[in-house]
């Protein structure tokens, strides 16, 4: 009998699957439906022991099984071990989040899993773990790699069709432990193989306040750098920058007995799938590629149409658990829930609840923030990407200055969501203004926390980001007048808005809330401009910056409130001191203290300072080879908080070495959304570690969100 049910259960997958692969493609063509199903349709080929049961779900995860399920312990291991090495094994007091990473590619999709690691301001004795696992699908990679098989055809105009458009499912789990070391050493479970919790019923076993979240995302609007639209995003061909837009969302949350909505309460389950905003030719395009997904690698794990527009909200209580744990049609429901897929809601009809009674339950649980936000980048982050066998390792450093008037939201909320999410709206405020400054390196340890030198002479090792988020409530009313005013300034200091939009923003025909998004990417070139000025050309131009006064006999007097200026003057001597010397040792010391004996102790110190300096100096004093980085990160820092226009930038990095993007966000004044879009300067990738991966072929397009 079991025979015959697995002969078919055969029979129904393969025909379903040449029923999918004899649909027509505008953009490819199936040449070899056997071989598609062949890599794709087995479901019992390839597992190796990992004590999880996968039967009739996707290659995809069988993939990342193989190669994770039993090392996944030991790669989270070597990543904390890392960091713990990087902060001495302490962690002192404030709110620190510190941050791991781990990328991994495979032949048709890549990884990326994340772990942030912060204080737990509800609880003197719990730390919060973030943990995020993201699985990126290239359309251009994964019809690469068909084509090569022998599977599809397509003419490269068909190809370039799929330039930048990417799928994304993201996983997101918070939970909590007891202790910093436990929080990033233990549960590597919750990170590399969190899809898992999805499976086997796994989800029943969340502790109180944890959350689980499956979320799924495609770049619609990809393309090119240039050309972008007043109203519309970044389009055309070049597929180097793409706009995610969510697709489906499941979130599953454990009721701690303090936040019960009612009596018996245990778990919360919503499913939110979205209608498409794509049209024409780029929905076309999604059409196919999620057609192909779900005939490939999401095989049994997905079904979705742009069209599509489905909510769910559940609540279960103790009583229903043994029937979920169960394999009942009950529990086979909630299956299809945390798929996605559609559900017989009348078998489930005692758990829905509506949709106001949802938002309640989530305003008033205190740690749901952090299931909404996602997770943050971590202030000092470490990257490991496994290529050909061989471990890259990258190091990111975020340093942010924000400014912002809040009302009545509470300001301990505030500080906990901005530590650990990118979520910036939820938090009440009449205005922000934020500046932030990236650095990424590629080493085999923390320079800067190591203070030693990166060589720049090798092949693109290092990498300078700035980031402008500028946002005010209303813009109307005389109260509202000063951030109207505030935004303008921006708008004209800092972005490439079409002047258009600046003018209909100034007759209030465009009107808050305002969003200005501003980023910069500055390359090695950028960097070789700024190293290649001598310390007196460096500072007439930070002089001008800062609007130093030069002339006059009271020039110390005029000068001596300009903070800008006090700042730029100590970072550039540091880094010129720093870079012109090398380290003082010990024997050298020694023969300066004795050299100096007979001067009077006053004289002594200079003396004996002036000779270390003397035999301490490099024969190349400002050796590319040799930059103190720790030093030249106070000096980019300083640049960027204190510079009052775009321009400023170019002047320090190199007009042609700069690339400018972002975009305004305002509603008209008949209530509807308004975006502008803006580009400048020459695209050279966005990054050491972005660039690392696209080079190698392991990245989805770059992401403006």
């Amino acid at each position: 009998m079991k025979l015959v049910q697995y002969i078919l259960i055969s029979v129904i997958l393969y025909l379903s699957t040449k029923v999918l692969a004899a649909e027509k493609f505008d953009h490819f063509e199936i040449v070899d439906e056997q071989k598609l199903h062949s890599l794709y349709g087995d479901v019992s080929v390839g597992l190796k022991s990992a004590n999880y049961e996968l039967a009739n779900d996707n290659a995809l995860y069988r993939s990342i099984l193989n190669e994770l399920g039993t090392t996944y312990d030991s790669i989270g291991q070597r990543q904390a071990a890392n960091v713990l090495h990087n902060q001495n094994t302490t962690v002192f007091g404030g709110l620190n989040n510190i941050g791991i990473k781990y990328t991994k590619d495979f032949l048709d999709f890549s990884i990326i899993a994340g772990r942030t690691v912060a204080p737990d301001l509800f609880s003197d004795d719990k730390w919060i773990v973030s943990d995020e696992f993201t699985i990126d699908i290239n359309a251009s990679k994964l019809l690469s790699n068909l084509k090569d098989q022998g599977v599809v055809d397509f003419s490269e105009k068909q190809y370039g069709a799929f330039a930048g458009v990417s799928f994304r499912r993201t996983f997101r789990s918070v939970h909590f432990a007891n202790s910093y070391m436990e929080g990033l050493t233990l549960h590597f479970d919750k990170l590399f193989l969190a899809f898992t919790k999805f499976m086997n019923k796994d989800y029943l076993n969340l502790g109180e306040y944890e959350f689980l979240q499956k979320e799924d995302s495609l770049s619609l609007k990809a393309g090119a750098i240039a050309g972008a639209p007043i109203y519309g995003p970044i389009f055309g061909s070049a597929g180097v920058l793409a706009s995610y837009e969510s697709l489906s969302r499941v979130d599953i949350q454990s009721v701690h007995e303090q936040e019960k909505s009612s009596e018996n309460e245990k778990l919360r389950i919503t499913m939110e799938k979205v209608k498409s905003a794509s049209v024409g030719v780029s929905a076309s395009i999604s059409v196919e590629f999620l057609k192909l997904l779900q005939m490939t690698l999401l095989k049994y794990d997905f079904n979705y149409k742009l069209e599509d527009a489905q909510k769910t909200y559940l609540t279960f209580y103790d009583q229903d658990f043994e029937k979920l744990k169960k394999d009942s049609y009950y529990s086979q429901q909630v299956e299809r829930i945390l798929k996605g897929q559609k559900s017989d809601l009348y078998a489930l009809r005692n758990n829905v609840v509506s949709l106001e009674q949802r938002k309640t339950e989530q305003k008033e649980s205190k740690y749901s923030l952090l299931f909404w936000g996602g997770q943050k980048e971590a202030s000092t982050q470490q990257i490991e990407i496994v290529k050909d066998g061989v471990v890259h390792r990258f190091f990111k450093h975020y340093y942010e200055k924000i400014k912002y008037k809040q009302n009545i939201f509470s300001r301990l909320v505030a500080v906990l969501v901005k530590s650990l999410l990118k979520l910036d709206s939820i938090i009440n405020k009449d205005s922000s203004d934020s500046k932030k400054v990236i650095v990424e390196y590629s080493a085999d340890e923390n320079l800067i926390d190591a203070k030693k030198d990166i060589n720049m002479k090798e092949e693109e090792t290092v990498s300078i980001g700035f980031s402008h988020y500028f946002f005010t409530a209303n813009t109307r009313g005389v109260t509202k007048r000063g951030h109207k005013k505030t935004a303008l300034e921006t708008l004209n200091n800092y972005s490439g808005v079409d002047p258009l939009a600046i003018k209909l923003f100034e007759r209030d025909q465009l009107i808050g809330p305002v969003k200005i998004n501003g980023e910069y990417k500055i390359n090695r070139d950028g960097l070789y401009h700024l190293l290649g000025f001598s310390q007196a050309e460096m500072k007439s131009r930070y002089e001008a910056m800062c609007g130093g006064k030069s002339k006059g006999i009271f020039k110390w007097f005029r000068n001596l409130f300009n903070n800008c200026l006090h700042k730029m003057n100590s970072s550039s001597k540091k880094f010129y001191a720093e870079w012109a010397y090398n380290d003082f040792s010990a024997g050298i010391y020694t023969y300066c203290d004795s050299r100096t004996k007979k001067y009077s102790w006053f004289k002594r110190s200079r003396k004996r300072r002036k000779c270390m300096e003397e035999y301490s100096k490099r024969n190349v004093p400002q050796n590319i080879a040799e930059v103190p980085l720790w030093r030249l990160k106070d000096i980019i820092q300083t640049i960027y908080l204190e510079h009052k226009n775009k321009t400023q930038i170019l002047s320090f990095f190199g007009y042609d070495n700069v690339f400018y993007y972002g975009n305004f966000q305002a509603h008209t004044s008949e209530g509807q959304s308004f975006i502008s879009y803006f580009n400048e300067g020459r695209f050279d990738g966005l990054g050491v570690v972005d660039n690392f991966r696209r080079e190698n072929n392991l990245r989805s397009p770059a992401s403006l969100d």
